[in-house]
């Protein structure tokens, strides 16, 4: 439960959000920030930027977005050279609060399934498979 009265959704554009600088503590996105378009990521980049400006000094940030585990090229996910060589390391001030462990299990390898299998399912669907991609999200932690 949360107090409605004290909720606004807003629509705007996430790469130019229409808040002044310094106003939030927290900011969070959820599989979102892939789908922004642009060569090398380049509307993801422009997303954290600006949740850059618009978060506190101090503040934290929460950002999940899909993650390719057979470090496949893919024009919206991530794999393991494009999440540092066009997110995290072009980034000023939000910096991860730990060091990425983007280490997996061979158990959790063994449960991939493919993206439209539906029939039969006795787990969650972490790890995705689609086309030539072996994918599951990752959660990046920022602080400014």
């Amino acid at each position: 439960p949360y107090k409605e009265d004290a909720l606004t959704a807003l629509r705007m554009d996430a790469t130019n959000l229409e808040f002044p600088s310094e106003s939030f503590d927290i900011a969070f996105s959820i599989s979102s920030i892939e789908h922004f378009g642009g060569k090398n990521h380049s509307g993801a980049l422009r997303c954290l930027k600006e949740v850059e400006r618009v978060l506190k000094t101090g503040g934290i940030a929460t950002i999940s977005t899909e993650y390719i585990l057979n470090d496949k090229e893919h024009p919206e996910f991530f794999n393991k050279r494009t999440i540092y060589d066009d997110l995290i390391n072009k980034l000023e001030k939000l910096q991860l609060v730990e060091p990425l462990d983007l280490r997996i299990t061979t158990r959790t390898l063994d449960t991939a399934m493919g993206l439209y299998d539906t029939e039969g399912i006795s787990h969650p669907d972490i790890l995705l498979r689609y086309e030539d991609l072996l994918f599951t999200s990752v959660m990046l932690v920022f602080q400014k």
